[in-house]
Formats: C-alpha cells, structure tokens, sequence
C-alpha cells in the first residue's frame, strides 16, 4: 500500500511540473535517496565497479561515488518519463527519438516466428518497450511480478495504456509461445536473472565474473526458431532518446537444446556487456548480480 501511494504521488507531481521541473524534482529526490539508502548505494557501486573493472578502466572510490549518484540522478528521470508520457504517439518520437535499425525488426517478422526484443535495464527501457506499439507492431512483455497486487496494477495500467501487454515471469510459458505464434514481438530484459531459486537462470559470464542469468529469450529463440533483436532506448545530454534495435541473434535449432541456448545467451549477454559498458550511469540496476 505504502509502494503503491509513492508511485501514486509520484505521477501526479511529475504531471503537474512542466517537464524541466519535474526532471529538477527528481534528480533532489534522487540526491536525497542515494544518502537515506546506504545498502542500495552500495549494491550500485559494486555493480559500477565490476564494470569498470572489466573495461580495464581506471577508478577510485571516489570516481564510483560520482557515478553511483549519475544512477540515482537517471532513475529519477526514468520515473518521471514513465508516470509522465502515457500517450506515446508519432508525433513524441519525432521530437523526442531517433530511430535506428527498424528494418532488422520487420525482416525478423517477415520470417513469419515472431522476434524476441532483448533489453537491459538501461535507458529507458519502458519507454523502449512503448515506441513499437505506437509504431503498430504488436508487442507483449515479460515482467516481473511485484509482491504488492496494487502496484503491478498500477504498471500495468500504464503500460496497457501505451499498447504493450504484460506477461508475468515463469507463469505465461503458454502465452509466450502464443505471442511468437502470432508473429508478435516478445519483449523482455536479459540482465539480471528474477526468478526464484534460480529457475530458468544460466551460470554464465558477464563482465568477467560469473552470474545467473535468465535464459528465457535464448530459450524461446531456440524452441521457437525465432531470432533475438538486442534493443536499447539510450538517453541523449538533452533527455532526448536513440532507439536502436541491433542486427539479429539467429539460433541454430540444428545444435543440441542446452549448448545453443549457453551460445545464444553469450552473444547476448556480449551485446548488452557493450551497450552498458558505454552507458554505466544509465545502468539502473539496483540489486546485486554477481555473488561475492
């Protein structure tokens, strides 16, 4: 209930600001939660560091607290965009999104299997997941299912707003499965495994260490013949957007099940590894990847 009356306050002040002051809200509200939040703050840190790590980049604690706060900062832009633009029509992407790559998006569907829209929690990835739907594609997302009822009502209205349906984690295999039959685009995110006790996680390395990631879209790649489109809604200096949907991940259903879905989730996970690695302050992940 708490949650739910956060998210809810947070709409209407970042309806009722113009957008300049609804960014300036949020970013002091994003300084002061990265102070009152001390496990999380280090949780980012650690993350950033394992990034840094291994792009071989050099940092000190200094540098990590910097770019920790540049997190807080784009998750408080983040949230305004999303209680914000729940209309997201083709006159929002002309002044607000370059698109790049929409043709490696309709030659997937021209295959008639569907295509699979890989992400990170990056950017803004409900704002990603929102353009295609404007643009006419029939898109279903695979999301996590929050512990309060209240809030994922509240997500979920505002997704179904914007077009994009919600498919809950390790529940709507079926649906999954539909959605690719239909020829739809099936949306999910591949940098941080949800699901409980590990189910449908892969031990695999991810900027040099090993985590468990979720192998869904590698799973319904290979089942499904369908290939995988890396895609990513990057944030511009202006809070403007580049939509970029890479060129596809095919799978070869002729490889045993198990070793295709490890070489698929790898070519991946190496997509993502580089879209984050040049965007490390627009990563908002807020929980631990890696083990110690």
């Amino acid at each position: 209930m708490i949650a739910d009356s956060f998210y809810r306050l947070g709409q209407y002040i970042a309806r009722s600001l113009p957008l300049d002051k609804a960014y300036s809200f949020s970013r002091q509200v994003a300084l002061v939660r990265y102070y009152v939040t001390p496990r999380t703050k280090k949780i980012v840190g650690k993350n950033l560091r394992t990034v840094l790590q291994s792009k071989r980049e050099t940092f000190d604690q200094k540098k990590i607290a910097k770019l920790t706060r540049e997190v807080y900062k784009n998750f408080g832009k983040y949230l305004v965009e999303f209680f914000r633009f729940t209309n997201i029509d083709e006159e929002f992407i002309k002044k607000k999104v370059k698109i790049v790559g929409l043709e490696h998006l309709d030659d997937c569907l021209k295959l008639g299997r569907g295509a699979i829209s890989l992400s990170a929690h990056l950017g803004n990835w409900e704002l990603g997941a929102a353009i295609l739907p404007a643009l006419g594609y029939k898109l279903e997302v695979i999301r996590l299912k929050h512990r309060a009822t209240a809030v994922n009502n509240f997500f979920d209205k505002k997704r179904k707003a914007r077009g994009v349906k919600s498919i809950n984690t390790g529940m709507g295999i079926k649906m999954c499965f539909n959605t690719l039959k239909n020829n739809h685009i099936l949306a999910t995110v591949g940098d941080k495994n949800y699901s409980r006790h590990g189910k449908q996680g892969e031990k695999i390395r991810f900027f040099g260490k090993i985590a468990e990631m979720p192998r869904g879209a590698a799973y319904f790649s290979y089942r499904m013949n369908t290939p995988i489109i890396p895609t990513f809604m990057i944030r511009q200096p202006d809070n403007t957007f580049i939509f970029t949907l890479e060129k596809a991940i095919m799978p070869d259903i002729s490889n045993e099940q198990g070793d295709e879905i490890k070489k698929l989730l790898r070519k991946c996970l190496m997509v993502i590894e580089n879209y984050i690695g040049r965007h490390k302050t627009q990563w908002l992940m807020y929980h631990k990847v890696w083990n110690d």
